[in-house]
């Protein structure tokens, strides 16, 4: 049906589906479907005491945490539009991409949350920011923890469309000013459906493993699906080749996104000290991988790769 073609939909079944089951692990937290969805509810009814509802834009700046992914779920449980901006940005950046696609809030990490400041004031009009940090601060509507103490863990019951607005990605602004790039949620739920078809086998046996930044177009397109499909995301804070190797070893990841410049740095001296033998897929994308970088990945394990473009 219309309704049922939607991201709010599609994450309340999948978290009902795999309540129990571990869905994302970052560092020492974890997070099953029943508290992330527990936590995205919460949040969204923070959202929505601020006016915020079904069809307006909430712009999120952070690193790919737990808190993140329920923050930006939280968005959809009310119809909203979500719209990553990166975390390097200047104020001046922010402020103009803010204006650029209507947001009507702002929810970052503590690591850009002055800067995300910075920018809302240079609107003309205010707008409230959410802190995924449980510091207090005096220019934010809400930190963290504030939200998940205050607010009920209740679904909004807004009803959502395929056709309306789901995600703006900004471009790279390659040719000039980054634009806001639409998709509806029938052309997200299109995505999320058919990703197996280019990625290979998606189940609740995969493990994938996060290294995208989450402004990038890559991370709702690559790391949503598997969420959808059953799999695990395990959230990989910056890359080196020690720490990803270690990552790989430990959470016996069977897929991930290295673009071929990662995949140079791995050298042999350093995959031969741990067992990447777990891996099944491999996604390459950014640049074409060359002979050189499709043997080097499989000296890692009998994997199979994929060239994404």
């Amino acid at each position: 049906t219309e309704q049922s073609e939607t991201v709010q939909v599609a994450v309340g079944h999948v978290w009902r589906w795999h309540g129990d089951k571990e869905r994302i692990s970052h560092e020492s937290t974890r997070y099953t479907g029943t508290r992330l969805n527990r936590e995205a509810r919460a949040f969204a009814q923070a959202l929505m005491s601020h006016g915020i509802g079904k069809g307006d834009t909430v712009a999120l700046m952070g690193t790919a945490s737990c808190r993140f992914y329920a923050a930006y779920f939280s968005v959809h449980k009310f119809g909203g539009v979500t719209c990553n901006i990166h975390v390097r940005e200047s104020p001046e950046f922010i402020a103009s991409a803010l204006k650029q696609v209507g947001a009507k809030a702002v929810i970052c990490g503590e690591q850009v949350l002055e800067t995300a400041i910075a920018g809302v004031g240079l609107l003309a009009r205010n707008i409230p920011v959410f802190s995924l940090a449980d510091t207090p601060h005096d220019d934010i509507a809400a930190n963290y923890t504030e939200i998940i103490d205050r607010f009920p863990a209740t679904e909004p019951t807004i009803e959502v469309s395929a056709s309306d607005t789901a995600v703006i990605i900004l471009s790279s602004g390659s040719t000039g000013a980054p634009k806001g790039i639409v998709h509806s949620n029938g052309n997200f739920m299109r995505w999320l459906r058919s990703a197996p078809t280019l990625f290979g086998p998606v189940s609740r046996h995969t493990r994938f493993l996060v290294i995208v930044a989450t402004s990038f177009a890559a991370w709702p397109f690559s790391t949503i699906p598997v969420l959808f499909h059953g799999g695990t995301l395990v959230l990989l804070d910056g890359f080196t080749p020690e720490t990803f190797c270690a990552t790989v070893q430990a959470e016996k990841i069977t897929m991930s996104g290295p673009v071929p410049t990662m995949v140079r740095m791995l050298t042999p001296e350093i995959t031969e000290r741990y067992d990447l033998s777990s891996f099944e897929m491999v996604l390459c994308a950014g640049e074409p991988p060359s002979e050189h970088d499709i043997e080097r990945i499989l000296s890692w394990a009998n994997t199979d790769i994929r060239c994404l473009y």
